[in-house]
């Protein structure tokens, strides 16, 4: 099942409770460092250690510096976009080996302008870990009527309130990328009240979506903001419960949609997918329909391989366990015989470019079957002209290099204005650079079938968000059935949090729908030496901001498996692996995939999108 997810920073140490609003509220420099244990929740009663990160060690300040460990080792202290503040933050599967890499002892905050300060980390005070009381569940899922208030109920915080210790709670409903539905905190210093429940309004939440959503009980055994003048120190130990929401009746949970197949136009002799899914416990079977005639299709996916005028028609499946049946809504097949296939037309991926090996590499192809001859493009490294989107932190000198293997084809560092390429700009639909001057770079090309790299890194060896755009330049009226067209696009990038995230676009032109493949890499990677790898990739496909599919593990599925093959992709071998996937036909638009760490985790990813004839 397909669950957006992700993490409070550091499972709510100071910088998502207590820290932020006294320091704002005091003008105080903060500094802050603590420990925490994740949980996941799926049921009343089961609990079981977080599987990404069940241990979490973080420091914060807000200037930066270093932070020194009573081991002597110094860590230097990192700045986080969307936190607005510098961190060591490192996850661990053993408390064995948090313990050991940061031990209990005293720690020392050297900040820039500041002199070093001291703040102790000691007792292994975690809280008892929160978890929800009772309630109805379904297949892992708190079922959550979006119709009516809901009361959730969770085991207090018996040490909250205690006199003489401080305490944080916080209850939180996501709903990645837009804010958290729901944010609620409690601080002991200012309520002492203990925290037992919360109500989720009715309307806040959409009939048959998912959320993820957090409950985090901290100990506060610092909380200082008299030792040293001007600064807030605090530590924390913390525990954390994750679990998921999913919106729908209890009353109503036999069996509830969670997507349906949608209409096709495609063109003669491509591949067409249809999806029906159905939430309900035990999970059910599939049965797919023809023209009201049964077929031998069994799967949530029906993968149709070189329709013809002899599939077109109606299909729906229905979903069936103990408790009943759910017929899906009928999707029609059209086959068209029209020269303008659906194709991609634009490709692009934005990400935190850094230097050395953490630039932004952007893979593409030029070809497709019984094609031949070049085709134009026109390829970007923005930077600078993202500013005015609200984009912070945008690389302020982009420089722009096309390779094909080894073979440097073309570079770029600034576009000086060209008239040619705001042309190109203007014809093919592409945000217009208003800055002659700006720094911002661009390549006209005319390329052959095969593999290509887009380079972007920083000019000087500054680092920064920057976007990679490749876009089908071909003049109208001069594309024929053998013109080569953009049929692949990957990119690898260390994926942060909050604007850190991974995030490549694409574009389908012409007129009929078009099946791809689309899949976030992050254990895959490690065969081929990688080293920090994203552990559990989340994959989200948008249509505007409206999530079309999503994916946080492909559980070997054949016919994602079949799909790479057929492209080329290279194999995923471990069908338990956390890498996703989504095959997926869409009709012609402007689409974001969106890879993130599904529990708020960072590192290494690739993620490719790749047309699927």
């Amino acid at each position: 099942m397909n669950r957006p997810a992700k993490s409070l920073l550091c499972a709510s140490l100071a910088s998502a409770l207590l820290l932020p609003r006294l320091a704002q509220a005091q003008a105080l420099t903060p500094y802050a460092l603590g420990k925490a244990k994740q949980y996941s929740q799926t049921g009343p009663g089961e609990l079981s250690a977080n599987p990404v990160a069940p241990f979490q060690f973080n420091a914060i300040a807000s200037i930066q510096g270093t932070l020194t460990t009573p081991l002597s080792q110094v860590d230097q202290l990192t700045y986080v976009i969307p936190d607005a503040s510098y961190e060591v933050l490192q996850n661990f599967t053993t408390q064995a080996a948090m313990d050991q890499a940061f031990p209990s002892g005293t720690y020392t905050f050297t900040l820039f302008g500041q002199l070093p300060v001291n703040l102790i980390l000691t007792g292994d005070l975690y809280p008892s870990a929160p978890q929800i009381v009772g309630g109805t569940w379904g297949g892992g899922d708190l079922l959550v009527d979006p119709t009516s208030d809901y009361v959730l109920s969770f085991n207090p915080f018996l040490g909250f309130a205690t006199v003489g210790e401080a305490g944080q709670a916080e209850f939180t409903i996501q709903n990645p990328p837009g804010p958290d539905l729901i944010d609620t905190t409690w601080v002991s210093i200012t309520s002492p009240v203990i925290p037992a429940g919360i109500t989720i309004p009715a309307g806040t939440l959409t009939p048959g979506s998912h959320y993820t959503a957090k409950l985090v009980y901290a100990s506060d055994t610092v909380v200082d903001d008299t030792s040293v003048p001007g600064a807030l120190l605090l530590s924390t130990y913390a525990t954390s419960d994750t679990f998921i929401i999913f919106a729908a009746s209890p009353a109503s949970v036999v069996l509830v949609a969670t997507s349906q197949p949608e209409s096709q136009t495609v063109a003669n002799a491509s591949t067409v997918v249809f999806t029906f899914a159905a939430s309900g416990s035990p999970a059910p079977s599939y049965q797919w329909y023809f023209n009201g005639a049964q077929i031998p299709d069994t799967q949530p996916m029906l993968v149709i391989n070189g329709a013809t005028a002899a599939s077109a028609g109606s299909y729906y499946c229905t979903a069936t366990n103990a408790n009943g049946s759910l017929t899906s809504n009928a999707a029609s097949l059209f086959i068209s015989g029209t020269s303008d296939i659906g194709r991609l037309v634009n490709i692009s991926c934005r990400a935190q470019v850094g230097t050395g090996g953490n630039i932004l590499i952007a893979g593409f192809a030029v070809g497709g079957a019984g094609t031949a001859g070049t085709e134009q493009l026109l390829i970007r490294g923005s930077g600078p002209a993202l500013v005015p989107f609200g984009v912070t932190g945008a690389l302020a000198d982009p420089q722009l290099q096309i390779f094909s293997g080894s073979e440097l084809l073309g570079t770029n560092d600034g576009w000086n204005g060209s008239p040619a390429i705001a042309s190109a700009a203007s014809s093919v639909g592409a945000f217009a650079w208003p800055i002659a001057s700006s720094h911002d770079a661009a390549l006209l090309e005319n390329l052959p079938g095969g593999p290509y790299t887009a380079q972007v890194a920083g000019e000087a060896s500054d680092s920064g968000v920057a976007l990679a755009e490749v876009y089908d330049d071909t003049q109208p009226g001069a594309r024929t059935p053998t013109t080569p067209r953009l049929v692949n696009i990957s990119a690898r990038v260390q994926v942060g949090t909050g604007g850190n995230i991974l995030i490549a676009g694409f574009v389908i032109g012409g007129s009929t729908s078009k099946t791809v493949l689309i899949r976030a890499s992050g254990p895959a990677l490690i065969e081929f030496g990688v080293l920090g790898t994203l552990p559990d990739p989340m994959l989200q496909l948008y249509s505007g901001g409206t999530v079309v599919a999503a994916s946080d593990g492909w559980g070997g599925n054949p016919q994602i498996a079949s799909a790479a093959a057929s492209v080329g992709a290279f194999a995923w071998s471990n069908p338990a692996s956390n890498d996703s996937a989504i095959l997926v036909t869409l009709p012609p638009g402007a689409y974001t995939a969106q890879v993130a760490g599904a529990s708020g985790d960072s590192g290494v990813a690739l993620a490719e999108v790749y047309e699927v004839p």
